[in-house]
């Protein structure tokens, strides 16, 4: 039996490159895109967990995906595949790490910076369930 804990997953949607990009005048074009649906539990990401990014990108907003199903950082080489990209609350986050575990359970855990050109607007009040 392989455990797959479930605690506070939902489902989200995941934009996914199948691969068939090709060159165009010498700039990548990548293939359409593939739309999946995962189960995660997505939270912001903590100083410790961003510490395995590049520096310039540790001050963006990133999120903590784990996850029962794979997600994907980019791939470069021969056959290069864009990263993953996940949509939550409203804006699109792109993969920029993930690494499977197989201890509690088999699960992925990810981290994903959101995206330059998404823009959400911003809420005020009480953050429901916090208070």
């Amino acid at each position: 039996m392989v455990l797959r804990p479930n605690l506070g997953k939902k489902p989200y949607t995941v934009y996914r490159d199948v691969g068939g990009g090709s060159y165009v005048h010498g700039v990548w074009t990548p293939s359409t895109k593939q739309t999946t649906t995962i189960k995660a539990n997505i939270q912001p990401a903590n100083a410790t967990q961003t510490k395995v990014l590049p520096e310039g990108e540790r001050e963006k907003e990133i999120i903590w995906i784990s996850s029962n199903d794979y997600l994907y950082s980019s791939r470069k080489g021969t056959s290069p595949l864009e990263a993953d990209q996940v949509m939550y609350n409203g804006v699109l986050w792109e993969v920029r790490y993930a690494i499977a575990y197989q201890n509690l359970g088999f699960h992925v855990e990810a981290l994903a910076i959101k995206m330059d050109d998404q823009t959400k607007e911003r809420t005020s009040g009480d953050v429901v369930g916090l208070v």
